[in-house]
């Protein structure tokens, strides 16, 4: 089920209650209203409309994984022998590998205030509900993709009041590789080279298994992605790639290219002063989100104000934490990328034919 199905599904799920409840205490949001927030809340970044999205019928979940180390089919006759069966005792067992995680969800809450004034001239119509709920969405949304890439328990309350909830995909991936411009010594590619280079180095970490699935995509920062189109568009091929300066399928070696506006955000590049890619199956990153969505209304009588107290319960999630790679670089490669990828066209040399129509095919 696609997370537009999910969405769907939520109108035979959830529980019916009405707005008007939201105005004189606790409210769950109707289907409807829930459909309105969640596709907000998804549009606001790709991530998270790429990624799965697990709507939970409760708090928490248990998940179970295997796999198969190495291979698993064999001869079927002893040495060649076609007279001589291999029994049981003769083949060699599968190598499973079982892992498993109990993901409980972790309650956030936000906060929009609307005056008497607003209540009163509004209270009475839908477009009230509907711009609130898809406002409140979209903005919880955003809050949401940052927190499932940058999320770190690690993190003080009081540094990130948002990250410390939980550990996001980032955190739990096991595959990370930085550039030489981030460390000299240990660095495994060179931005210099290209912002292809980039690429290149998080296909070549990402493990075999991993490497043909269909879904595989790569969430960067804007200034990586522009940087990227200028090189495709700078490229002199006999179509002429100069064409493609608004194309929206970018891609390398058949991997989409997704800018994802979490990864442009400044706090986080502030926590350790790089900029991250991410690569990953669109499969393997979930987000989890407990169907119990609530409004709840706090009034401030004195001030005329209502200060209405958004509820919901998430956690974001890998299935397979080696199936994602992790690439760093400094704040200073990321300031250059985009005005270097600039400067000196790519030349795709075009191979001419120079055989004969001779039928030896000698020159």
């Amino acid at each position: 089920m696609n997370n537009l199905e999910a969405l769907d599904n939520i109108t035979q799920t959830s529980n019916k209650d009405s707005w008007e409840k939201m105005v004189t205490g606790k409210a769950f949001l109707n289907p409807e209203q829930q459909t309105t927030f969640l596709r907000e809340f998804q549009v606001s970044d790709p991530a998270l409309t790429m990624a799965r999205m697990v709507y939970m019928q409760n708090p928490s979940r248990e998940t179970s994984l295997f796999k198969i180390n190495g291979r698993v089919s064999q001869a079927g006759y002893v040495d060649g022998d076609l007279t001589q069966h291999k029994t049981q005792a003769n083949l060699t067992g599968a190598d499973l590998n079982f892992t498993g995680q109990v993901i409980n969800t972790t309650k956030i809450k936000a906060k929009v205030s609307l005056t008497d004034d607003e209540l009163e001239e509004n209270i009475e119509r839908q477009t009230l509900q509907q711009t609130v709920l898809s406002e409140m969405g979209y903005k919880m949304g955003l809050d949401n993709a940052y927190w499932n890439f940058f999320g770190d328990t690690s993190i003080k309350a009081t540094t990130d009041s948002l990250l410390c909830a939980g550990d996001g995909w980032i955190k739990r991936a096991t595959n990370k590789i930085k550039s030489k411009g981030l460390d000299s010594s240990k660095g495994t590619f060179d931005v210099a080279n290209g912002v292809d280079s980039i690429f290149d180095a998080m296909k070549n970490t990402l493990p075999s298994e991993f490497k043909n699935t269909q879904q595989l995509v790569c969430f960067v920062p804007y200034e990586v992605e522009d940087a990227y189109r200028n090189y495709v568009i700078k490229r002199e091929t006999p179509l002429g790639d100069s064409t493609l300066p608004t194309w929206n399928g970018l891609t390398y070696k058949n991997i989409p290219i997704i800018h994802s506006p979490a990864l442009d955000d400044a706090d986080a590049q502030s926590i350790d002063n790089t900029a991250t890619c991410l690569l990953s199956s669109t499969t393997n990153l979930e987000y989890n989100i407990f169907k119990d969505i609530t409004v709840e209304l706090d009034r401030d009588a004195p001030n005329e104000r209502n200060d209405f107290i958004f509820r919901y319960k998430a956690l974001p999630s890998l299935q397979r934490n080696d199936g994602v790679v992790v690439a760093k670089i400094s704040l200073d490669e990321l300031a250059d990328i985009q005005e270097s990828s600039k400067k000196k066209p790519v030349f795709v040399q075009e191979i001419k034919n120079t055989t004969s129509d001779s039928p030896s095919g000698t020159p």
